[in-house]
């Protein structure tokens, strides 16, 4: 029996091809009655709202009938398997189900797509993320709105991914980050992966290996913004984003077939960028007349680091102050300086900075300039002092195990760059 439901092939497309996007294989180990007791837990706090729910349990409960019904046919040689025809059959019913207990006193009379089109309350936002993964990349989505509809940030970009769990939660980390940048408290984020949604909701769910450093880092978001809401909704209601990250994986298809340029590219915080890895197999056929020798992504990313960290090593402390810098924030102050020595500062010296800017948030001088509280000089000096320990110890192996576990790795590097060299 479990096997049927959650174990099978035709069960699996059946549940995923539905207008849920309802991925079986997180739950194919459990059985059926574990998988209902979830889904039927009022705690759960997956859906948006409770139509949605019961319109879900209405599409659970015919899914099991239709697919056990269906194997029966196909066993007695009645019908031949088509996986089309049972989700058509699935979807039919559902609605014929759904229509009449929706227009009883039980719920309030309205469809399940306009629930989840209902604009934000005032004052709120209501993000949508959605990913698409083929050969080892992840193509990302995110859409927000305001409280009448209007999108205010669409936003899309591309990672390397190990699975479609993990790319679900790269879409949601990169949503918390974009939030997270701009400060926003009232949110409602959104996607059409309950299994994402779901390891999100439960912290007592042991979440899959290739997930879990995403996982932490989504939930480290949430505990310093509380009151943003995790929600699951079906991919037909997902429109924007859904579209969004379509659009972007053919874009990305497009760019892959055009020709490589053979001149050098520099490492840059710009994902627009050509790949370093395929111009430089491109230089070494024309050099060498021999075929181009592809390196692994982590080979690259190592080299990338190496680089990084030898031209920052050449890059000389400044001696002396030349200015006193008025600053409100660490962050600032880290700009002022760039600004001022016409320097980058380390990767690692960024994260700092963030991270004091992030420990003053809730105390009663949050909201005080900073040059109040510390004398501007005596700042300056203590950035100057950790800039010098990254630029002078940091390992480059650590450099590249840090940037393989943060996928908005290049947001925290300046834009003053080595060229990788062929």
């Amino acid at each position: 029996m479990d096997h049927l439901f959650l174990r099978c092939s035709f069960a699996k497309a059946v549940w995923f091809n539905s207008k849920w996007n309802f991925r079986i294989d997180p739950f194919s180990f459990e059985p059926v009655a574990v998988l209902i007791h979830r889904l039927l837990d009022p705690e759960s706090n997956l859906f948006s709202s409770k139509t949605v729910c019961f319109e879900f349990l209405i599409f659970v409960v015919v899914s099991l009938e239709h697919v056990w019904r269906h194997r029966n046919l196909v066993t007695h040689g009645k019908v031949a398997p088509s996986i089309p025809k049972c989700i058509a059959a699935i979807e039919k019913r559902s609605a014929e189900h759904f229509r009449p207990q929706s227009n009883l006193c039980l719920l309030r009379p309205i469809a399940a797509l306009s629930a989840h089109r209902l604009p934000p309350k005032s004052g709120s936002l209501k993000v949508n993320t959605d990913a698409a993964f083929k050969d080892g990349m992840a193509s990302i989505a995110v859409v927000i709105r305001n409280c009448n509809g209007t999108i205010v940030i669409a936003s899309t970009t591309s990672y390397p991914c190990l699975s479609s769990l993990a790319a679900e939660m790269l879409s949601i980390k990169v949503a918390c980050s974009l939030l997270n940048d701009f400060k926003l408290v009232d949110v409602c984020i959104k996607n059409d992966c309950l299994h994402a949604t779901s390891l999100i909701l439960n912290r007592q769910m042991e979440p899959d290996w290739d997930a879990r450093v995403l996982i932490k880092d989504i939930r480290k978001f949430w505990d310093w913004w509380p009151k943003w809401k995790f929600r699951f909704l079906p991919r037909g209601t997902n429109f924007a984003a859904h579209n969004l990250v379509a659009w972007t994986v053919v874009s990305t298809y497009i760019a892959m077939k055009r020709p490589i340029s053979t001149e050098q590219v520099d490492i840059s915080s710009d994902d627009s960028s050509s790949s370093d890895a395929e111009n430089a197999a491109k230089r070494n056929e024309h050099l060498n007349g021999a075929p181009p020798v592809k390196l692994c992504d982590e080979v690259w990313l190592y080299r990338k680091a190496e680089s990084y960290q030898e031209h920052m090593k050449l890059l000389p402390i400044p001696k002396g102050s030349k200015t006193v810098i008025t600053c409100n924030s660490w962050m600032e102050l880290g700009n002022s300086m760039k600004n001022i020595y016409e320097q980058p500062l380390h990767y690692l010296t960024n994260i700092h900075l963030k991270r004091l800017d992030q420990a003053r948030f809730g105390c009663g001088d949050q909201f005080v300039p900073l040059d109040r509280i510390i004398h501007p000089v005596k700042a300056e000096m203590s950035v100057w002092l950790i800039e010098e320990v990254h630029r002078l110890t940091t390992s480059p192996l650590q450099l590249h195990n840090y940037w393989a576990a943060d996928p908005m790795y290049r947001s925290h590097i300046d834009a003053i760059y080595p060229k990788l060299a062929p």
